[in-house]
Formats: C-alpha cells, structure tokens, sequence
C-alpha cells in the first residue's frame, strides 16, 4: 500500500464516488491499495477509521482511494476486484465495497477460494445508506 500526503488536489480529476470527506479540505490522502494485500486489508480495517473519525470529519482532510492491483500470481483477482469496487463509484457505493470484509481477501473464506472473492461484497450495493462512520 502507498500512501501520499499532498496538498488537496483532489478536485475534478478524482473520481468523486472514490472520495471521503471535503475536496475542498487542506490535505488530501491518497490511499492506493490492492483489494488482495493482507497490509491493505490490515491498513483499511485498523487505521482508515481512526482517519476518518479524527480527521476527515472534521474536514481537515480529504481521502481518495486508487485501485493499485499487483500483477502477481498471489494477487490474480485484483484488478477485477478494482474494477467491480470502481463500477461501485460510479453510483456512490465505493466505500461499501471498500470497506467490505468480502472484497478485501481473506485467504480462507469460502469467497476466496472460490476465485471470486468480491461475490460476497455484491450485498453492499443496495439503496441503503452504509458507511461505518
């Protein structure tokens, strides 16, 4: 997972389904991540909220996420968890998928094994509201 600290730029260039908090905030985090990464699952499930509750809330930061599948044999369902996590951007339902403990790989769910592991995660897009924060 990288992560960069860049004075917010996030504006029109960023897909607006892929952000969490005020454009207009004076920081933006951009988060790049890989739906199959044990550390980006760690980093998404353990710090992003603490982010979220102490910063972005607030309005002092803005966080945009970014696909980053790595083309490896440990990480083969990557991109087209990235690309179904971005179908879900477009009708405002990122951060369901996201943060869906379905969509970021756990190795010995059933989901996982199966080679389709954000099936799972169909579930967060629905109309209902889903954000943990």
């Amino acid at each position: 997972m990288l992560v960069a600290i860049l004075p917010c730029l996030a504006g029109p260039a960023a897909d607006k389904g892929k952000i969490l908090g005020s454009p207009t905030a004076p920081v933006t985090i951009e988060i790049f991540s890989d739906f199959e990464c044990p550390m980006c699952k760690t980093f998404h499930e353990d710090t992003l909220p603490f982010l979220m509750r102490d910063f972005v809330v607030s309005g002092k930061v803005c966080i945009v996420s970014r696909e980053f599948p790595l083309k490896i044999d440990a990480h083969k369902y990557s991109r087209q968890a990235a690309n179904y996590a971005t179908a879900a951007a477009r009708i405002g339902k990122y951060d369901a998928v996201a943060m869906s403990s379905s969509t970021r790989r756990n190795p010995g769910a059933p989901a996982a094994k199966s080679g389709k592991p954000w099936l799972r995660s169909s579930r967060p897009i629905s109309r209902r509201k889903s954000r943990p924060w």
